[in-house]
């Protein structure tokens, strides 16, 4: 049994979630880069709020991001390790947040 989610369900969802920390600009770029994904794999994914928010992380910056590794200086090598995607606004104006798939 599959349940269709909205745009605006999906963000609605992850923003109330008091355990995880996105916001609806990082919601709104998890949606659309999950969405892309079934897309490309032909795949349709289950929507499950609790596992997003254990494989899924938002940070301020780049640089919070990085503190909590040793081993990882860079962007790109952040991106060697796992997917980021950089949060934009409405507009499509870069906030400075980013996402990590955890790893």
């Amino acid at each position: 049994m599959k349940q269709l989610v909205f745009e605006d369900d999906f963000i609605n969802a992850l923003v109330s979630d008091e355990f995880a920390t996105f916001t609806r600009n990082g919601a709104r770029e998890l949606f659309q880069h999950l969405e892309l994904l079934e897309e490309e794999c032909g795949e349709v994914f289950d929507f499950d709020r609790v596992a997003i928010r254990c494989e899924w992380s938002e940070h301020e910056s780049l640089e919070k991001c990085l503190e909590q590794f040793d081993n990882i200086k860079t962007f790109d090598e952040l991106c060697d390790h796992t997917t980021v995607l950089n949060i934009h606004d409405c507009t499509g104006k870069d906030t400075g947040r980013i996402i990590i798939a955890e790893f």
